[in-house]
């Protein structure tokens, strides 16, 4: 194995790809919500150590800009698209009323879970009492969860674990997982937030595990998994957090900018278009 396979592995792609194989390849195949039909796969998970590399897929060109949009509109408590940046609301436009609402989706939950801002209690709990296994935020109301235009797919269950070293790794539970357009940025999602908490609570990031239920390729994003799979791996990027957010709690998740975020050495290869299944 060359040096350039060892360093996209640590970062997690080589893994992303034996699962999106296995869910093309040997996967059930299944009607689904939207009428597009899948080949899919139960109980699976991905995991990587990001503490070093970033996992900024390098294979196909990432939205990176538009990731950061959704995870600062996530954080602000939002659910209305139109409070997106222009370039991000396409994301969400095809299941939001006419209004733009969305209704109690992640941002909701984020920040008012039953009445309980989580993102700040799930901070304070971790400078407070770093050993607890109770770091945990649901964005999963089954009550709210009926009355949202497309009930949360992640974040079910979200867990972080404070070493004795001061390295945070973070756990997430994910019911529905879009493997070749959603899982990717959900990847880069919930590694940027597990940058910015550790930021936030003057830990250090280390490992980020997502477990997926029902893993899913549509069967109109077949051709472009195959085109992924047969291109050449690249090197992983890395990223580096402004010392600035270093210890400021829940100011520092809503307050941080795109100039708070240097990608370094990140190289892709060029964007696969395919179609969104709504």
């Amino acid at each position: 194995m060359n040096n350039n396979f060892e360093f996209l592995r640590a970062a997690g792609e080589y893994d992303y790809s034996n699962l999106l194989r296995h869910a093309r390849f040997n996967g059930e195949e299944r009607f689904d919500r939207t009428g597009v039909g899948t080949n899919a796969v139960f109980g699976v998970s991905w995991e990587a150590d990001i503490s070093n590399q970033f996992p900024l897929f390098v294979r196909k060109s990432m939205p990176w800009k538009q990731t950061i949009d959704e995870l600062k509109w996530f954080i602000s408590g939002g659910t209305n698209y139109k409070q997106l940046p222009e370039r991000t609301q396409h994301w969400w436009s095809s299941w939001a009323d006419d209004d733009g609402e969305l209704g109690p989706i992640y941002g909701k939950q984020f920040r008012d879970g039953n009445g309980v801002d989580q993102l700040a209690q799930f901070l304070d709990g971790i400078v407070l009492n770093p050993f607890s296994r109770r770091h945990v935020i649901s964005l999963w109301d089954p009550k709210e969860m009926n009355e949202a235009k497309l009930p949360c797919c992640h974040g079910l269950v979200i867990q972080a674990y404070v070493s004795n070293d001061d390295e945070l790794s973070l756990q997430m539970y994910q019911r529905s997982a879009d493997l070749f357009i959603g899982v990717p940025v959900n990847i880069a999602s919930y590694a940027l937030f597990t940058y910015l908490v550790a930021a936030a609570t003057r830990t250090r990031p280390k490992r980020l595990r997502i477990v997926f239920g029902d893993a899913h390729v549509y069967r109109s994003h077949r051709e472009q998994v195959d085109e992924y799979l047969a291109r050449q791996w690249r090197p992983a990027p890395s990223l580096k957090i402004d010392d600035r957010l270093s210890g400021l709690g829940i100011e520092a998740l809503e307050s941080f900018t795109e100039d708070d975020l240097e990608l370094i050495d990140y190289h892709p290869d060029s964007s696969i278009k395919a179609p969104l299944a709504v």
